[in-house]
């Protein structure tokens, strides 16, 4: 087929982007295969038949037979013939182009320039997308590139790649290559699993499923569900086995044929953590047992080995907006940090799909793509203990944690198998986004992902919310289910304009304060006897002439009480009320937890936070066991943001009393507006009080016409860079304090940041107060002075240091520190 052919098959109408994407890796991988002949020790078959199933995949990469596609010999021979080096390059033009336009520019430049004149193949990949795909000699490649993206109407060039499935081999507890390898029927008790009573995994109980179900079957008046389309792009799917669904099932096929047949068994795995049924006395049970209640979409993107290419991605992603899927479960990788794929999920992230990839499997901080995208959420793996899995990789991008370990799910021909990866995880944590999301379908995909960050079940040594192993832990479906249903879409904050400027990725990823949730509080007379118990009485007169009304009428006076609890590792002992007292009567406003439930252990909570009247008002927090909140759990009582009250041991019980009045004033509790310097370090001597050091730290006399400069240099490791502050003890109790500082950063990579932290404790463990973010809060070469940053400890303090902490990609990565000041205020 002539390239000008290609161009007039391209539809008039404009395109949002154009790609090019460029296989190289089809040389390399023959190459391999060949080496492996020739060093090992092993069968001869056996690798030349590893040698030809790489040469297979490049044949289906073109869907046509070229000399490039035919199994190469040691001695590089072909038919008597040197083989030809091929290489395909994705190419993607730009919007608002017709295809007589693009018809008439290829053919009059690139395609008939003698630099270009060996083009053996090309096809078109999306017709949507304008994007094509040729294929040159490799020699020929790197003038094909240069020529192309000097035409007017070339946007982008890149490489094409391979992709691969992401399960690891059950012999390795720490596989680095990611080679498909399933249990085989001799080592696989589950392999032609046949049950009477279906089997449960671990991992539904890890991630409250059953807790979900038990809830909807309770009240199914209540609970009404709008089923959520699945896409999973993979090998394929099982179609009629008996454990999965049938009814409602679409497909997308690229060039690896029927999605409806899965020679391989990874995405019939996948399929079954998703959505095994259950209930039907066989096989296992999926996260969304009821196939009535979501339907599934197959978008085949890898071959019967677990290989593809990014056109059949590409095509597979297209495929699963074009199907209205919701959701989008990848539990592969493989390919590079591509500025063409980049595009793509941004614009399925702004129709409003929520995506899923896999992290990796190297055990290590490596960015593995397409999960490392920032409009992709990245899935780490967890054990049958809830721990991270050691082959499971670890990096700023990693979201959400799910089970990993040894999961038994469907496979073709009616059998079930056992595997390991974070390709089991993923399909988990998008099964518990299409389960909670069927009943909140108002809700947008940017909502319900901050939701699954904000309920997730912390995995932090260090009490982080989130963290760089970890994120924000493993995956907690009955939570995000409640927290939905108590505050509503609004759970998961303000949708952004477009969509994916929300989305960040990781631990930078912007969710929600909990605190600024609202639950409508409604008064219920229901008298209840005074606690004898830790009675603090405060009283706080009001300014009438400058407070809002309540919401019910203009007439009133409101303040805003936020009352914030942090759970211990006896959740199930918490409980508390908030009471108004009118004359010798009490009404409950509210308690907690709500009835039928108990708090989760080490959770945040924000269980108040609304307008009250005038009034007399009792808060009591109360501990069954008698030993109070065990720290770090706390609870905090907020008046128009000032501290009331806050605690951990407090025994059985503790009463916080305050008057709400707008006449006379009765006792005032006044708190200290102004802000106490406590350490101003300007670096002209040396560290100064930054003395205390830290790692990877430069100093500088002088430097972009300053005096006196720190340098965090490399944040490359889990050990991140880090300069700390020596500690300050304080001359008085302070609640909250502020650091002002200036910064500039140097090399920083869009996405790499670095933070603020603060410790209490002498530096034997840390709290994040912010961070900062290289292309949203900052660029390279800027300096930005006087930042301010304001954070509250969970208790009055005696002292306080704090550290800036790097978590770029390099040591060519530099953040420099001046003028760092930090202030308290009581």
């Amino acid at each position: 087929m002539k390239p000008t052919t290609i161009a007039s098959t391209l539809t008039m109408r404009s395109a949002a982007l154009i790609l090019i994407t460029t296989l190289l890796y089809q040389e390399a991988h023959v190459a391999c295969a060949k080496r492996d002949a020739l060093n090992s020790k092993g069968s001869q078959h056996t690798n030349n038949a590893v040698a030809d199933q790489y040469a297979n995949v490049m044949d289906e990469t073109t869907g046509e037979t070229s000399i490039s596609a035919i199994s190469t010999t040691t001695d590089g021979i072909v038919n008597g013939k040197t083989a030809t080096k091929k290489v395909n390059l994705l190419v993607k033009y730009k919007a608002n182009l017709s295809t007589q336009q693009q018809q008439m520019q290829t053919t009059r430049s690139s395609f008939n320039s003698t630099k270009l004149n060996k083009l053996t193949r090309s096809k078109v990949i999306s017709d949507k997308r304008n994007v094509i795909e040729v294929e040159v000699d490799e020699e020929e490649k790197d003038d094909v590139v240069g020529a192309l993206l000097r035409e007017e109407d070339v946007w982008l060039v890149e490489e094409d790649f391979l992709v691969h499935k992401l399960p690891i081999s059950p012999s390795s507890e720490q596989a680095s290559h990611q080679m498909h390898v399933k249990n085989s029927n001799t080592n696989n008790k589950h392999a032609n699993l046949r049950r009477t009573k279906e089997i449960q995994q671990y991992g539904l109980d890890l991630i409250q499923a059953p807790l979900v179900w038990e809830a909807i079957e309770s009240n199914t008046k209540k609970y009404t569900n709008t089923p959520v389309k699945v896409c999973i792009i993979d090998t394929g799917y099982d179609y009629g086995n008996e454990d999965l669904p049938t009814d409602d099932v679409t497909s997308t096929e690229t060039k690896y044929g029927d999605a409806f047949i899965d020679g391989d068994g990874h995405g019939t795995h996948c399929a079954g953590v998703i959505g095994a049924i259950g209930d039907n006395d066989r096989g296992v049970i999926g996260v969304n047992p009821d196939p009535t209640k979501f339907s599934l979409h197959i978008s085949k993107a890898l071959n019967a080995q677990g290989i593809g290419t990014a056109s059949s991605l590409i095509q597979a992603i297209e495929g699963c907006m074009e199907s209205g899927s919701k959701i989008i479960s990848m539990s592969l990788g493989g390919g590079p940090n591509s500025d063409i794929f980049r595009e793509i999920y941004k614009e399925a992230y702004d129709e409003g799909i929520l995506i899923f990839g896999a992290a990796g499997n190297q055990g290590s901080t490596d960015h593995d793509y397409p999960a490392s995208f920032p409009h992709v959420v990245s899935v780490g793996a967890v054990n049958q203990n809830g721990k991270q899995a050691p082959f499971s990789n670890f990096n700023d991008q990693v979201e959400l944690m799910a089970p990993g370990v040894e999961v038994l799910s469907t496979y073709p021909n009616d059998s079930y198998f056992t595997l390991s990866g974070t390709s089991m995880a993923t399909p988990y944590v998008a099964g518990v986004a299409a389960l909670v999301w069927g009943y909140f379908p108002e809700c947008s995909n940017h909502q319900i992902r901050n939701v699954l960050a904000l309920t997730a079940k912390t995995m932090s040594k260090n009490n982080f919310t989130c963290d760089f192993k970890n994120g924000y832990g493993l995956v907690q479906a009955k939570d995000a289910f409640d927290m939905l249903e108590e505050y509503g879409c609004d759970a998961g904050g303000e949708d952004p304009n477009p969509l994916s400027d929300g989305g960040v990725g990781g631990c930078a990823q912007a969710l929600p304060e909990l605190n600024e949730l609202s639950i409508q509080l409604t008064p219920q007379p229901s008298p209840k006897p005074t606690p004898n118990t830790g009675t603090v009485f405060f009283f706080l007169p009001i300014d009438t002439t400058t407070q809002a009304p309540t919401s019910g009428t203009t007439d009133d006076i409101c303040r805003k009480l936020q009352v914030d609890l942090y759970t211990d590792q006896h959740a199930i002992e918490t409980s508390w009320t908030l009471e108004r007292i009118i004359d010798d009567t009490r009404q409950e406003i509210k308690s907690g937890p709500p009835s039928n439930m108990n708090y989760v252990e080490e959770k945040h909570y924000s269980v108040i936070s609304d307008c009250l009247v005038d009034g007399s008002y009792e808060f009591t927090v109360y501990d069954e066991f008698g030993d109070g909140i065990n720290a770090p759990g706390y609870y905090t009582i907020y008046l128009d943001g000032e501290v009331l009250a806050t605690n951990s041991n407090f025994g059985s019980s503790e009463t916080t009393r305050f008057l709400i009045e707008s006449s006379t004033p009765v006792e005032v509790r006044q708190p200290t507006d102004e802000w106490v310097k406590l350490m101003y370090e300007d670096f002209i001597d040396g560290l100064g009080t930054f003395t205390q050091g830290g790692d990877d730290v430069l100093y500088a006399n002088e430097l972009f016409g300053r005096q006196g400069l720190v340098c965090i240099q490399d944040g490359s490791n889990f050990g991140q860079a880090n300069v700390y502050s020596n500690d300050i003890t304080l001359d008085q109790a302070y609640s909250r304090f502020k650091v002002i500082f200036s910064y500039r950063a140097s090399g920083m990579e869009e996405g790499e940041r670095f933070c603020l932290d603060y410790s209490s404790d002498g530096g034997s463990s840390w709290s994040k107060a912010n961070c900062w973010r290289s292309g949203l809060s900052f660029y390279n070469g800027v300096w930005y002075d006087d930042v301010s940053v304001v954070f509250q400890p969970k208790t009055v303090v005696d002292s306080i240091s704090v550290r800036f902490r790097g978590l770029a990609g390099d040591d060519t990565d530099r953040v420099y520190l001046d003028q760092v000041q930090l202030l308290g205020r009581s």
